[in-house]
C-alpha cells in the first residue's frame, strides 16, 4: 500500500471513529423572551441573559483571572477563544464543558444550594469555572495525528475527551481544590464518603471508576476518587506528572490505551498505581479512627435503611398522629421507591422503627416538611414554569383533623416560579419564613398566612449582599426569632439568629 493510500485509511478509519466517540449534545428549548447579551475579554466570550448581567461581569473578570496560571499549570493554551454561556433555568448548581466542535462551558447561576456535595467553597463561581476550564484545558490538548484529522474533517476527534470519567473529572476535582482554599479534596462531605468506603472495606475498584457506577455514591465516584487518586499520583510523581500525561494521550491516535500514557511517565499502569493508593488510604483513614477512639466512641443508632439520600427529618405533632406513638418525617430519594417526603412510627426508645415507612407526600427536589398549629404540611418542590424552567415552589399539604382521609390529600400551590425553598411556619401559624434565590443570591424572607391559608406581604427578613447565601431558617419555639444559616463571602458558613419584629440580627 502507497502512503498515500495508508494516509487515506487512517482518515477514514479516524472519521469512522469521530462519529463514534463525539458526544451527544442535548439541545434545549430556551425562553424567547430573554434578550441574550456577550461580554468578551481576551481569552473569552461569556453568552447570558441581560437580568443576570452582573454574574456575567464576575464570571469574565474570574476566567481572566485564572487563565494565566491555569494554562501554566496544563502546559497548554486554546488557540481560539471559549465561549460560556450562562443559563438561570433550573434552582440547583452545575457547570459543563466540552472541547467539540468548539471550546465551550455552560454554567447554571444558582449557587450550591444546603447539603450540596459542592458546598465546601470558598468562591462557588471559582470553584466552578475552575473546575470546568480545567476540562477545556485538558480536553483540547490535541496534538500528532488527532489535530491532522481535525485540520481536515473540523475539530471532532480529542483523544483526551475518549478517557474513563474519573480522569476527566479526577484532574478537574483536583484543579479546584488546587486552585482556592476549599474545593472538593478538602470537604468534610467527600471524605467522609471515601472513609466510610475504606472503614467498610468497600473501596471501589477500578472497573467501577471507569464505568457508571450503581452503587453509592453513584457519579460521585468519579470526582472522590478520581480527584484523590490523580492527587496521590501528583504528591508521589511530581506536581507536573498529569498534564505531561495529558499531552501525551492528546497525541494519540487511537483511544482508550489509557496505561500507556502514565506508564510513559511514572514507569507504572493504573492497575500497579492503584494498589499504592489503596494502602495509602488504609494507612490515613487507620490514623483518623485511632484518634477518634482515643476520644471515646458516641454512636447513635440507624433509624432507617433505605441508602442514598435521606434528609431533613423533624418530629410530626400531636394533632396528625393517630397514637401517642411519636413519629417522624423526612426526605427520602433511595432510587427504588417514589422521591418524596416520608414518615414514620418510631419505637417507645426512639431506637428503631417498627413499621414500614410510608410516603407522606410526593415531591420532586430534596424537601423540608414544617407543620402549622393545625397539623397541615408546609414544604417545597420543584416545578416546571413557563414550559422551559424548573422552579422551587411552596407549598401546602392538608393534613391536620379536618383534612379528608386517604392517601390523596388537598395539594395547595403557595407560590408561583418564586423559587422559594425550605419553609417553616411559625408556631402561631400566622408567618412562614423561607429562602428566595435570585439571580445566583439567596434570600431570607418572610410572609403572613391569612386566613384563607394564602401567603400575602412576602418580604426580606434580612437582606443579602450579591452573591451571599441563606439556608435552612427555623423559628424559634416563641416566634420571637428565626435562625439560618448564612454563607458570606471568603467562604464563611455561620449561624444567624434573626428578631422577626425588627430584622436585626447577631451572629
Amino acid at each position: 500500500m502507497t502512503n498515500n493510500l495508508r494516509f487515506r485509511a487512517v482518515l477514514v478509519l479516524a472519521a469512522a471513529l469521530a462519529v463514534v466517540i463525539v458526544p451527544a449534545r442535548a439541545w434545549a428549548v430556551g425562553d424567547p423572551a430573554l434578550d441574550w447579551r456577550t461580554v468578551e475579554s481576551k481569552h473569552f466570550r461569556v453568552h447570558h441573559p441581560h437580568n443576570i448581567a452582573p454574574l456575567a461581569e464576575r464570571v469574565v473578570l474570574i476566567c481572566e483571572s485564572i487563565h494565566e496560571h491555569m494554562t501554566h499549570e496544563l502546559a497548554y493554551a486554546p488557540r481560539a477563544k471559549t465561549e460560556v454561556v450562562i443559563t438561570d433555568d433550573v434552582d440547583s448548581s452545575n457547570g459543563s464543558a466540552t472541547a467539540l466542535p468548539f471550546n465551550t462551558i455552560r454554567l447554571y447561576a444558582t449557587a450550591p444550594e444546603d447539603l450540596s456535595v459542592l458546598g465546601d467553597n470558598d468562591d462557588w463561581l471559582l470553584d466552578l469555572i475552575t473546575h470546568e476550564y480545567t476540562h477545556i484545558l485538558h480536553i483540547d490538548n490535541i496534538s500528532g495525528a488527532a489535530s491532522i484529522i481535525n485540520a481536515v474533517l473540523g475539530k471532532t476527534y480529542a483523544p483526551n475527551q475518549v478517557q474513563p470519567r474519573w480522569i476527566i473529572e479526577g484532574l478537574a476535582t483536583l484543579a479546584e481544590s488546587q486552585n482556592s482554599s476549599a474545593g472538593r479534596m478538602r470537604s468534610s462531605y467527600f471524605d467522609m464518603f471515601m472513609r466510610a468506603d475504606v472503614l467498610e472495606d468497600n473501596i471501589a475498584g477500578l472497573d467501577v471508576m471507569s464505568n457508571s457506577p450503581l452503587r453509592w455514591p453513584n457519579g460521585n465516584i468519579w470526582y472522590l476518587y478520581g480527584s484523590r487518586f490523580l492527587g496521590w499520583i501528583t504528591d508521589v510523581y511530581g506536581p507536573n506528572t498529569m498534564r505531561t500525561v495529558s499531552a501525551d494521550y492528546g497525541g494519540n491516535l487511537f483511544p482508550w490505551a489509557i496505561n500507556r500514557s502514565i506508564r510513559r511517565v511514572t514507569g507504572k499502569t493504573y492497575e500497579e498505581l492503584f494498589d499504592g493508593f489503596k494502602a495509602h488510604l488504609k494507612l490515613r483513614y487507620a490514623a483518623q479512627m485511632k484518634e477518634v477512639e482515643a476520644r471515646g466512641l458516641r454512636e447513635g443508632v440507624r433509624l432507617t435503611h433505605h441508602g442514598r439520600n435521606v434528609m431533613y427529618p423533624r418530629f410530626v405533632p400531636r394533632v396528625v398522629r393517630s397514637s401517642d406513638r411519636e413519629e417522624i418525617v423526612y426526605w427520602r430519594d433511595d432510587f427504588n421507591d417514589r422521591a418524596g417526603i416520608y414518615r414514620a412510627g418510631l419505637s417507645e426508645r426512639r431506637d428503631a422503627i417498627p413499621d414500614k415507612p410510608k410516603l407522606f407526600a410526593r415531591t420532586r427536589s430534596s424537601s423540608t416538611s414544617s407543620f402549622s398549629p393545625e397539623g397541615d404540611l408546609y414544604t417545597n418542590s420543584s416545578t416546571p414554569w413557563k414550559i422551559v424552567y424548573w422552579r422551587d415552589d411552596l407549598y401546602r399539604i392538608a393534613h391536620g383533623a379536618s383534612a379528608p382521609r386517604g392517601d390523596e390529600r388537598e395539594r395547595k400551590r403557595l407560590t408561583v416560579g418564586m423559587r422559594a425553598t425550605a419553609p417553616d411556619v411559625s408556631p402561631d401559624g400566622r408567618h412562614v419564613t423561607f429562602t428566595i434565590n435570585s439571580k445566583s443570591t439567596t434570600y431570607l424572607q418572610i410572609a403572613d398566612i391569612n386566613d384563607e391559608g394564602k401567603l400575602v406581604d412576602a418580604r426580606d427578613l434580612v437582606p443579602s449582599a450579591r452573591f451571599e447565601q441563606a439556608y435552612t431558617p427555623r423559628f424559634s419555639p416563641d416566634g420571637k426569632f428565626v435562625a439560618y444559616s448564612a454563607w458570606t463571602k471568603g467562604g464563611y458558613r455561620d449561624i444567624r439568629l434573626v428578631d422577626v419584629a425588627t430584622g436585626s440580627f447577631q451572629e
